[in-house]
């Protein structure tokens, strides 16, 4: 297996991006870590009003169109695309969010001359009541042939890590916790309302708690008037029943399904909230299923939060949850924790400041994206310059050259080439010919050089932090203007088809 330091990188993932999912929020936090730093290719699922290929935050996103049947159907299809995007293009790195995507990568392992990322993202846990047992059994001999074959294992909580079957596999284990991009909820005022309003963001099916919210509503109703929003996608199994339910309880009136929404209006409708309601996390039983995102969103947008009680919360959140917690599947006790924050200001305040703090403090998602990129180092170890930066020394200074800036200014000790950003410098900040014709993406100052150069706002918060994601972006300053190279062929056969991953194509 080659040691050569990272260029090329094949993200698959079973979902559809963007979109406002856990699954579509989460890879969005992955590619804001690798774009900037790699050449990245992105395999996901397309819908009907999305594009083939496309651009996509500074990626080339190639979408699969999977058809309208069955999971069996669509996993097939975007496997097939799978294969023949890897017998057309060479990567030194594969990260595969779930066994649909990965099984065919490790297949062909023996061939590939790479490292194999699985992140633990969609598994057999997560399907469970979406799709037939015969499916989730498969499903799970897949995933073990993922952990087997991949260089890394990527979860969102050490429950997750303590719960694979270690005997089965070999790769290290990297616990990243799932982050939210506070600055996206940190920003809609609260709006007063006439009603205590209870918000729920996710999907609504089976296995979500769904029925206990609607039952503890229900209670609720008893002691103060209120209304209960349910935001986001309704699955076709699920509809009839979380009709009648809400039919037989008699809160038809009270009750608002807006359905899916974007995931940057989701701000304006939590600003609006008064409790915001958890009723299912990850228990002992599925400690893989992913981490409900929204609560972290909840918390984000300073709102106080009702959950359900289970280790993987607990350990993510502290010894003393800024959120109250109840047993999960117990209407009496969600109804009362409920009636608890809407009566009482204090508690409420409290709750909503701590949880803030909790999240902005360890929950970001950029503390996501530097976890993330300190797992891929562990790979390929510090010659794949994955911060987008050698070690900076300060510019010695002469008498010759007396200059009230000099000591603020750095160069780079070492030559090397940055393959991330296609630029070769050496320690005398000349650009070596012959790699790129785009314009000079930065400057840096020789170990001589008496010239004073202006520098933005923005580089000079660059030479002063020494926080390496920002460092890294400094690099970047000025080439949004720069001209995107054209698609090529995604599959390697030298033209651009219509459809070039249409699954029916080729063998």
């Amino acid at each position: 297996m080659t040691t050569r330091p990272i260029r090329r990188v094949l993200v698959i993932s079973f979902s559809v991006v963007p979109e406002p999912s856990r699954q579509g929020v989460e890879l969005e936090t992955v590619l804001k870590a690798l774009a900037p730093r790699f050449e990245v290719d992105v395999l996901t699922i397309r819908t009907a009003e999305m594009g083939y290929v496309e651009r996509y935050r500074r990626t080339r996103m190639l979408r699969v169109p999977v058809g309208s049947g069955d999971r069996v159907e669509q996993v097939e299809a975007f496997r097939r695309a799978v294969r023949r995007q890897l017998e057309g293009a060479e990567y030194d790195l594969i990260h595969f969010r779930s066994a649909y995507g990965g099984l065919p990568v490790c297949s062909l392992k023996e061939y590939l001359d790479c490292k194999l990322v699985y992140e633990v993202a969609l598994c057999s846990s997560t399907e469970q009541g979406l799709v037939p047992q015969r499916v989730l059994d498969a499903l799970e001999t897949d995933e073990r042939r993922c952990l087997k074959e991949a260089d890394l294992v990527l979860v969102g909580s050490q429950c997750a890590a303590n719960s694979l079957p270690a005997g089965e596999m070999s790769a290290p284990v990297a616990v990243i916790p799932p982050g939210v991009d506070i600055d996206t909820f940190d920003w809609e005022p609260g709006v007063p309302q006439k009603l205590q309003r209870l918000v729920y963001v996710g999907r609504l099916c089976p296995g979500r708690g769904i029925r206990p919210l609607l039952e503890g509503f229900r209670e609720l109703l008893e002691y103060c008037e209120a209304n209960l929003t349910l935001v986001g996608p309704v699955d076709e199994i699920f509809s009839t029943y979380l009709e009648d339910a809400i039919t037989r309880l008699g809160i038809r009136s009270l009750v608002s399904l807006p359905g899916q929404v974007e995931h940057d209006e989701i701000p304006r409708i939590l600003s609006m909230a008064d409790v915001c309601l958890c009723p299912w996390s990850p228990g002992e039983t599925n400690p893989l299923h992913g981490f409900p995102l929204k609560l972290f969103e909840y918390m984000a947008c300073r709102k106080p939060v009702v959950a359900a009680d289970s280790p993987v919360l607990r350990e993510l959140l502290g010894p003393r949850p800024p959120v109250k917690l109840v047993e999960p599947d117990n209407a009496s006790e969600l109804a009362s924790a409920m009636l608890q924050l809407v009566a009482d200001d204090g508690t409420h305040s409290r709750l909503a400041e701590e949880g803030y703090n909790l999240v902005r403090d360890r929950f970001s998602a950029a503390a996501s994206r530097r976890a993330l990129l300190s797992a891929y180092e562990t790979l390929f170890g510090s010659s794949a310059n994955l911060w987008g930066h050698r070690r900076l020394e300060p510019r010695a200074v002469t008498g010759t050259h007396p200059s009230p800036t000099a000591g603020d200014h750095f160069h780079d000790t070492l030559p090397y080439t940055d393959g991330a950003f296609d630029l070769s410098v050496t320690p005398t900040g000349s650009r070596r010919p012959g790699l790129s014709s785009a314009g000079e993406q930065w400057t840096l100052l020789g170990p001589g050089s008496a010239s004073h150069i202006p520098i933005t706002e923005a580089e000079d918060r660059m030479n002063a932090t020494t926080d390496p994601e920002f460092i890294a972006a400094g690099s970047l300053l000025g080439s949004e203007h720069s001209e995107e190279p054209p698609d090529t062929d995604p599959l390697g056969t030298g033209s651009m088809p219509d459809d070039p991953l249409d699954p029916d194509a080729g063998p």
